[in-house]
């Protein structure tokens, strides 16, 4: 009886919902309505969007007045935010802050964030006349409480420089931290800034790890401070591709700090070779009207036929435009005809007279070397050794790194001088001589890095395997420790020599009792692959932990490499992870692509 009635119960419920449940039909139709509604209102925005940054086709009143109907008819927070910007901005007839403090507070009403977040700006900042510290935290955190992580990284900066508020560092780490975790590249940057100043190592490892976190999200400084670090090799080991990398990220965000060198690097077929075409077509069209970058970068390309055909008369019209201009690369590559004669009348007192003028321009390390070379010789000035090791030291200390101490100090800085990807005229015979008088001076890194140039191709010498091996053994000799190492690579490799396991063992292992990381992470490789010595997996690992403990990219790539492939490990993918995520914080490419596809393997 009770099922009868349950049954017949549940039938008259199901009869009810069939009879008012919306028509199929007539539900879809509505939701489609729906969301053409929104499309609409998302156009209007839209379009009132680019009325007000067409530039000259601008039209800020349409604009304005299309927020305004968006705003009484629909109640659409972005309208009354997008209003008060236009406000703030003097976009309209009679601009007003109280007006435009009005429409965000209205926007807050209706569940805006960012309406917080902008109230929390104008209180900040003295541009409107209504700086209250206390108010624009307290607009920030009710931003906060709505989850806006901007105005999460204002307050973390507040709590950092008690601004406001009672100064708390801890509290602001702990802000930033987070903040970083939910992909807010400021937080990500400052944190970067701050572990990078810390001093250690492992600091300076959770910086960078930072700084990659905060470039990926595309924020300039951050880019801007890898392109530093990799190119001068500030915390992590000298690297042009990844340097170049940030370098041309950094021209993408519209910065020009790294513009030359990357478009230099691309003239010189040295980086992203296949976009050499575009690269010189956008610098013949800024050359046009009068670029003095432009003109400057296609001279160089012209005098010495890199992405261009070689024309040096060419060159020194381009250059010459450009000098006009007080273009310091300019004046000072013109200066370097003058003084070695190339494509005009050796004049080494005007290339004297033209280094000096870019000198007065500014102070920077071709004008100082060109000035100090000048010295050195005794060539269009009286020669004066004092004043030349002055320059010297000085260009070496600030851009290289080096200290200047002896006479065979001054050789090897301008061996290094002369070494540079930077420098417009190149000449290898200087590079050659420079260094091989510092090495019979008594320098003990000459040979290397006339070794390096040789094995790389630099300094405007030819690629030589045999004389890079030759510089490394005289390096060696001399008790060059990074040479050892770089002879043992030789002979593991079989460049420039015969393949010799024994020797490379015997050099590497010379090079670890020196704590090389770079040695040690190629002796790892060797008991790993079984390279002359009985093939030892857990040893390879405890080599590679070594290395890279020391900051050795490709040792942090090889172990996440081995965590990932359960080879001389257990298989650990958050291992793998760890230290992939390492070596790309140290610039080594194969581990960003490694690390982009580890989910595939599990």
């Amino acid at each position: 009886m009770w099922f009868l009635l349950v049954l017949i119960l549940a039938i008259g419920g199901l009869a009810f919902w069939m009879w008012k449940r919306p028509d199929p039909v007539t539900r879809d139709q509505n939701n489609v309505q729906s969301e053409l509604w929104f499309e609409q209102l998302e156009a209007q925005l839209g379009y009132a969007e680019e009325l007000v940054n067409s530039g000259t086709e601008a039209d800020h009143e349409r604009a304005y007045q299309i927020y305004t109907d968006l705003g009484q008819k629909y109640e659409l927070p972005d309208a009354f935010i997008n209003m008060a910007a236009m406000q703030l901005k003097g976009q309209v007839k009679s601009p007003d802050v109280q007006t435009a403090v009005a429409q965000l507070e209205k926007a807050y009403r209706m569940g805006s964030d960012v309406a917080a977040f902008r109230l929390g700006g104008i209180y900040d900042c003295a541009d409107y006349e209504r700086e209250d510290k206390e108010k624009a935290a307290y607009w920030y955190q009710h931003a906060i409480a709505k989850g806006n992580t901007d105005a999460q990284f204002q307050m973390a900066i507040k709590f950092l420089q008690g601004d406001g508020v009672e100064k708390d560092e801890v509290r602001a780490m702990k802000i930033l931290k987070n903040n970083a975790e939910q992909g807010n590249a400021a937080s990500q940057y400052i944190l970067g800034q701050h572990f990078c100043a810390e001093g250690s190592e492992q600091d300076f490892i959770a910086g960078h790890g930072y700084l990659h976190q905060a470039a990926e999200n595309r924020h300039l400084d951050a880019t801007l401070m890898l392109a530093e670090h990799y190119s001068r090799g500030i915390g992590v080991p000298v690297n042009s591709a990844t340097a170049l990398k940030y370098a041309k990220n950094s021209v993408e965000l519209g910065s020009t700090q790294f513009a030359y060198p990357y478009y230099l690097a691309v003239l010189r077929g040295l980086f992203d070779t296949e976009q050499q075409p575009v690269v010189v077509s956008q610098l013949e069209k800024m050359a046009e009207k009068k670029d003095s970058m432009a003109l400057s970068l296609l001279g160089t390309a012209s005098f010495n036929g890199w992405g261009v055909p070689c024309d040096k008369q060419r060159a020194f019209q381009l250059w010459s435009e450009a000098a006009h201009a007080d273009d310091l690369i300019a004046l000072c590559s013109i200066a370097a005809l003058y003084f070695e004669g190339d494509v005009v009348d050796k004049n080494t007192q005007k290339a004297f007279g033209i280094y000096q003028h870019a000198h007065a321009i500014e102070a920077q390390m071709t004008s100082k070397m060109g000035l100090g070379i000048c010295y050195l010789l005794g060539e269009g000035v009286a020669q004066d050794h004092n004043q030349a090791k002055e320059l010297i030291s000085d260009a070496a200390e600030s851009y290289m790194g080096y200290k200047v101490e002896t006479q065979a100090d001054i050789y090897y800085a301008l061996g290094l001088y002369y070494s540079s990807e930077l420098i417009p005229v190149m000449n290898g015979i200087r590079t050659r001589q420079y260094l091989e008088y510092a090495y019979i001076s008594g320098s003990e890194k000459a040979a290397c890095k006339l070794a390096g140039n040789y094995l790389k191709g630099l300094g405007g010498l030819e690629q030589d395997d045999t004389q890079a091996f030759k510089w490394y053994e005289k390096g060696a000799e001399r008790g060059d420790q990074e040479c050892y190492a770089q002879l043992g690579i030789l002979y593991l490799s079989g460049q420039g020599t015969k393949q010799d396991y024994a020797q490379a063992l015997h050099w590497l292992k010379r090079a670890e009792e020196h704590q090389d990381s770079l040695a040690i992470n190629h002796l790892a490789e060797m008991y790993e692959k079984g390279w002359g010595v009985e093939k030892d997996l857990s040893y390879a690992v405890s080599m590679y932990e070594k290395a890279a403990a020391m900051n050795e990219p490709e040792a942090c790539y090889q172990l996440g490499r081995l965590y990932l492939q359960g080879e001389g490990v257990v298989r650990n993918l958050a291992e793998a992870r760890n230290w992939l995520d390492k070596a790309r914080s140290l610039g080594y490419e194969k581990a960003e692509q490694l690390y982009q596809r580890l989910d595939e393997y599990f």
